[in-house]
């Protein structure tokens, strides 16, 4: 997981962030195989969140504790152990200023100045943050839902897509988000709700899509047989396919760049 010149690195329990630049070790974070350990890099390469044995964490990027949250006090178990509530790898937003992390059920939105809960969201899962940190991405029912932190409660009745859901993306602007069904993807009006397009599966798509990335005029999508890019409004027939045999991509906010492991 990287941002800037930082890069997190996981290893069973374990994790590690790194100074790529400088090639250096900036700290490690210890965990067990009874307890969850969560992290999620911020986007300034500066700062940690951390979920460990009930707490939710900011830490800086040696390792530092700036805040700590104790979201439960964990209970007895065998061999003198505790045991704790289930907390889920947090995700922090591209400014840095929330964290949402889902326990018993609920998707809760924290703020990283102080910790203090910004909203919640009962019976879903987060998935990810809007560009500009205005709205959260949750999953409810298979369904996904792009909530403003202003809004408090449960997701409205889902609308759309009738398969597993498997991804979601938005555009650099945050105005059009792609969810990914792993069959077809729809285009969506992240603020009014709207749907904007949907790519069934034919042509390059009919072999299973794992992922989409959205670029200003265009949308990169990932399947089993390899890369392929269709500029935005194009029909699935008139995609260009760039890559074969291709498991990982990512693509640079300008769109100008796609870096690919196979």
């Amino acid at each position: 997981i990287t941002s800037g010149s930082g890069m997190l690195g996981i290893g069973g329990s374990d994790h590690w962030l790194w100074d790529v630049r400088q090639k250096r070790q900036l700290c490690e974070l210890k965990g067990t195989a009874f307890n969850h350990l969560g992290a999620a890099l911020a986007a300034d390469g500066q700062h940690l969140a951390v979920t460990q044995e009930g707490k939710l964490r900011w830490l800086t990027a040696t390792g530092a504790v700036v805040r700590e949250l104790v979201l439960d006090e964990g209970h007895g178990g065998g061999l003198g152990l505790k045991h704790y509530e289930y907390l889920s790898t947090p995700i922090v937003s591209l400014d840095s200023r929330h964290i949402a992390l889902e326990r018993d059920g609920t998707t809760v939105v924290y703020a990283s100045a102080d910790l203090e809960e910004v909203t919640a969201f009962h019976d879903a899962a987060p998935r990810g943050f809007s560009p500009n940190g205005e709205r959260l991405v949750v999953e409810r029912g298979g369904f996904l839902h792009a909530m403003a932190l202003s809004d408090d409660g449960d997701p409205p009745e889902p609308t759309g897509h009738t398969r597993k859901l498997t991804g979601v993306t938005f555009d650099p602007t945050g105005k059009v988000v792609a969810t990914v069904d792993g069959h077809g993807f729809r285009l969506w009006n992240a603020i009014q709700g709207e749907e904007l397009a949907l790519i069934a599966p034919k042509d390059s798509y009919d072999d299973g899509i794992r992922a989409v990335a959205l670029r200003s005029n265009a949308t990169i999508v990932s399947t089993e047989s390899g890369l392929s890019r269709a500029y935005r409004g194009s029909a699935a027939a008139d995609v260009e396919e760039i890559a074969e045999d291709i498991d990982v991509f990512a693509v640079a906010p300008t769109g100008d760049a796609i870096a690919t492991i196979s």
